[in-house]
C-alpha cells in the first residue's frame, strides 16, 4: 500500500512560523515605543508643577512689599557730619537722582534718607572736605523704592526682579565713577548742597517700610 505525505500540513507549519518570525520585530519596535511614551510621560507630568509654578511667579503682580522693590545705597559726600539725622526732603532727592541716571520720571522715589556718622561723634561743625570720599564720617544711606520698570510697563515680580538688577547696575556703574551734586534738608531744618559718590548697597532694614 502506498503512503503520500501530507505535504500541505507542513507548509501550513511551515507558513505560520515564518508569519510569527515576520511579525517578531514589530511587535519589539511597537513595545519599545509604548516603553518609551510611558516614560516620556513620566517625565512630563513631574515637569508640569515646576512649569506652573515658574509661570505663576512671572505673572504675580508685586506687592508694594516685594522685597525686590527695595534697594538701600550709601553714599560718601564731600561734608563731614558730626551727627546722624534724617533727611526730609527725600522727594527732591529722588528727582535729582533719576536725572542722573538718565530714566524717565517717578522710575522710584526714596523711602527713607539719613546722614550717619563714624567715629568722630563729638565734632561740634560739618567739616567739607575736597572730594567725597566712602568713609566713616560722611556717609548719606538712602533707600530707594522702584515704582516702574525704566523701560516698562510690567508689573510682575519677575519684572521687578530683572529691573532692579538693571537699576543697581546704573547706579553701580555711573554714580560710583561720576560725582552727584545734591542739595539735602535734615530734621533740624539745615540745608546743604554736597556732593556724593556711591559706595554700596545695602540689606535694607526690616520694620522700616512704610506703606
Amino acid at each position: 500500500m502506498a503512503y503520500r505525505t501530507n505535504n500541505s500540513s507542513n507548509n501550513n507549519s511551515t507558513g505560520i512560523w515564518g508569519s510569527v518570525t515576520t511579525w517578531t520585530p514589530c511587535w519589539a519596535t511597537c513595545l519599545l515605543l509604548t516603553g518609551l511614551f510611558v516614560i516620556a510621560g513620566v517625565i512630563v507630568s513631574s515637569l508640569i508643577p515646576v512649569y506652573l509654578q515658574a509661570k505663576v511667579q512671572d505673572i504675580a503682580v508685586a506687592s508694594n512689599n516685594y522685597g525686590a522693590r527695595y534697594i538701600t545705597t550709601e553714599f560718601g559726600c564731600n561734608t563731614v557730619f558730626y551727627q546722624s539725622q534724617a533727611v526730609i526732603n527725600l522727594e527732591d532727592i529722588g528727582k535729582q537722582i533719576t536725572e542722573s541716571l538718565g530714566f524717565p520720571p517717578n522710575t522710584f522715589t526714596i523711602q527713607s534718607g539719613s546722614t550717619e556718622i563714624g567715629t568722630l561723634k563729638n565734632r561740634k561743625k560739618r567739616l567739607t572736605a575736597s572730594a567725597p570720599t566712602c568713609g566713616a564720617n560722611n556717609r548719606l544711606v538712602l533707600t530707594i523704592v522702584v515704582n516702574n520698570c525704566p523701560h516698562s510697563t510690567c508689573k510682575t515680580e519677575h519684572c521687578f526682579d530683572q529691573c532692579a538688577s538693571e537699576i543697581k547696575s546704573s547706579i553701580q556703574s555711573k554714580l560710583s565713577t561720576t560725582l552727584s551734586s545734591l542739595v539735602i534738608v535734615t530734621t533740624d531744618r539745615t540745608t546743604m548742597n554736597i556732593l556724593a559718590i556711591f559706595c554700596s548697597f545695602q540689606q535694607p532694614t526690616p520694620g522700616n517700610r512704610c506703606f
